[in-house]
């Protein structure tokens, strides 16, 4: 069965038909360019000429609440009633876009999975997804028996932040001031790479420019170009395995630890240089039940739309 699948972000919105775990038609659009979904839908259709499926689920970056979604990153109100009545649909989703993510996990065969230390995922057990883009992502596969998984969507990227040195207290201190709230979607997302870039500029009584661009400063520290874009990504790493970290103590996912989004795959050899496995790992008297839990990349692009997908067949 052919159905319509979504994964809408504050940067990008993608829409795909999806059939039998294979992607059959997909566009991206910036999500700037629509003033709301119902926009962005019609186009869509509109350009591709093509029919509208019985079934559609979408994943959307925020809290969905009475099948009802207030973008995070993204002003839209998606309203999953309305859409029905609008395109004539029969079955409409809304869920969250991690929550996706994460039944793309399940959709996901090892080939696109990076490994990133040592463990070894057990089969019925917890599995945890996160991962940086424009904000940052996160959710719980639950195990339920005989490898069936139940998906818990979470908004814990905007947990505290919790520095784990002295540097990074101070890069709290830096975040209070700007933001007054520092959550970890404050370091661990493409703005909270910059808001890291700035930070160390200032400790090192440099000027700091109007609007570092995240790429930007990715590929300078990909190609050692700036040792303070190189600090900055190596903290990133060491942050956002410290996060990973908890998220595996708060599932117990022994299962595995799974890096999604749009940051992590263009920064596999930075997660490999140590600083990653030694934020996941460093969690005092759980230090030996944390070695023991894998970490993987997912470079599977089409991660959320797949998860959408299986939630539309479920419909």
């Amino acid at each position: 069965m052919k159905v319509l699948a979504g994964d809408i972000g504050g940067t990008n919105a993608r829409l795909a038909v999806v059939e039998a775990g294979q992607v059959l038609l997909e566009r991206i659009y910036p999500s700037k360019d629509f003033t709301d979904f119902l926009s962005l839908l019609h186009h869509f259709f509109s350009e591709t000429g093509i029919s509208v499926p019985e079934r559609a689920c979408f994943g959307v970056a925020g809290v969905v609440h009475n099948s009802v979604v207030v973008g995070t990153n993204l002003a839209w109100e998606i309203d999953a009633d309305q859409v029905k009545r609008r395109l004539r649909l029969r079955k409409v989703c809304l869920i969250n876009d991690f929550a996706a993510a994460a039944l793309g996990i399940l959709e996901t065969g090892p080939e696109w999975l990076e490994k990133i230390g040592p463990g070894e995922s057990e089969k019925n057990g917890n599995k945890a997804v996160l991962g940086p883009g424009t904000g940052l992502g996160e959710a719980i596969l639950v195990a339920s028996g005989n490898g069936k998984y139940d998906v818990v969507a979470t908004e814990g990227g905007h947990c505290d932040f919790a520095p784990t040195d002295q540097n990074q207290v101070r890069l709290l201190e830096y975040l209070w001031r700007q933001y007054g709230h520092a959550s970890c979607e404050r370091v661990l997302s493409g703005p909270g790479l910059a808001n890291i870039y700035n930070f160390l500029l200032l400790e090192n009584g440099e000027v700091v420019p109007a609007a570092a661009q995240p790429a930007d400063i990715t590929k300078a520290a990909m190609q050692g170009d700036d040792n303070v874009a190189v600090e900055a990504l190596d903290t990133f790493c060491r942050i956002l395995g410290a996060e990973a970290g908890n998220l595996a103590l708060k599932c117990l996912a022994r299962g595995g630890v799974y890096i999604a989004g749009g940051i992590a795959p263009r920064i596999v050899d930075f997660l490999k240089k140590g600083a990653f496995r030694s934020g996941f790992e460093n969690k005092g008297r759980m230090k030996a039940l944390l070695e023991t839990i894998p970490t993987y990349v997912v470079t599977n692009k089409d991660l959320g739309l797949l998860g959408a997908a299986a939630k539309a067949l479920e419909l």
